[in-house]
Parts: C-alpha cells; sequence; structure tokens
C-alpha cells in the first residue's frame, strides 16, 4: 500500500487526484473460497491463485486510499469499449498501437488490455 500512497502522493503535487482505478479481471469465479482452494488444490491452478491474491490486496489498498475499483472483465472488454468509446474495435486497437509506440518496449496485450480498460473507466465515469 505503500507504493500505491507514493503514487498518489506524486499525483496530488501534480495537481491530480484520482477517483477511480481500473481493475481488470477474468472469468474465475468458481473459486470463491482463495485460501480453501489453494490448500485443497496447492499445486493446480497457481497462477489464477496467485492473480486473484493480487486483486485482493488491490482492491484492499484502493479502498484504504479512498479509490473506487472499477472491474472489468478482460474478455468482454473490447466489445465494453467499443459501446463505451462509440468507436469500432479496429480502430480501438489502431489508437493501442499507437499509444504503445510512445513506451518502453514491449507493449504487450496485458499492458494494452490495462491501458484500454483505464480508458473505458475514465470515459464511462464522465
Amino acid at each position: 500500500m505503500t507504493g500505491l500512497r507514493n503514487i498518489l502522493g506524486q499525483l496530488d503535487e501534480a495537481g491530480q487526484k484520482p477517483t477511480v482505478a481500473a481493475l481488470l479481471v477474468n472469468r474465475a469465479g468458481w473459486i470463491t473460497d482463495l485460501l480453501e482452494h489453494s490448500l485443497v488444490w496447492p499445486d493446480d491452478h497457481l497462477p489464477v491463485v496467485e492473480a486473484l491474491a493480487v486483486r485482493d490486496a488491490l482492491r484492499f489498498a484502493f479502498r484504504k486510499c479512498g479509490i473506487a475499483a472499477a472491474e472489468l472483465d478482460e474478455k468482454s472488454l473490447p466489445d465494453v469499449a467499443a459501446k463505451t468509446l462509440g468507436m469500432p474495435k479496429a480502430e480501438i486497437d489502431v489508437q493501442l498501437k499507437n499509444l504503445g509506440s510512445t513506451v518502453a518496449r514491449p507493449w504487450r496485450k496485458e499492458q494494452k488490455l490495462a491501458c484500454l480498460a483505464a480508458w473505458v473507466t475514465v470515459t464511462g465515469r464522465r
């Protein structure tokens, strides 16, 4: 949480006050108790369990810092983005590719999805 508070402090110094964070989620809703699942299946689905634990930690940190979390399903995000942004998916892909040319390489799928989630969240809250 210290890292998040440091980032928020830097943004505050720049005159910005974030009120929402986009959080990419997936359809791992079948895991209802993370601890129980980890104990019963210690070697199975470890990447899924780790990702869910990180998301829980982020949710906690956002709450403690007074930031709302907008959760977007990564599978349906392209359709939601097209609707929210009022753009065809192909145009969104071009925009994301162009944004990627301004940041350090590599500009991977996960980074594009995170960028798109933030774009959709900010646009949808106006």
